[in-house]
């Protein structure tokens, strides 16, 4: 199995990426799962439902956080 781990997400221009990005990176590596460090996705301060929503559209398994949610 292929993991393929993003850390850290941050902000507008870490989500714009992710969603540009992520497709293309995960078929180029054959990943399996794609696992999003999504803890900062809204400018440092957590996760909002609706960015989660977009990360995980993009192609995120999983999603994670920490000491900022």
């Amino acid at each position: 199995m292929r993991i393929l781990f993003l850390g850290d997400v941050y902000g507008a221009p870490g989500v714009a990426a992710v969603e540009h990005h992520l497709g293309a990176l995960r078929a180029e590596l054959d990943a399996d799962c794609a696992i999003v460090n999504a803890e900062n996705a809204a400018d440092g301060a957590g996760l909002t439902p609706k960015l989660a929503e977009r990360l995980l559209a993009a192609g995120a398994d999983c999603l994670t956080l920490g000491n900022h949610v």
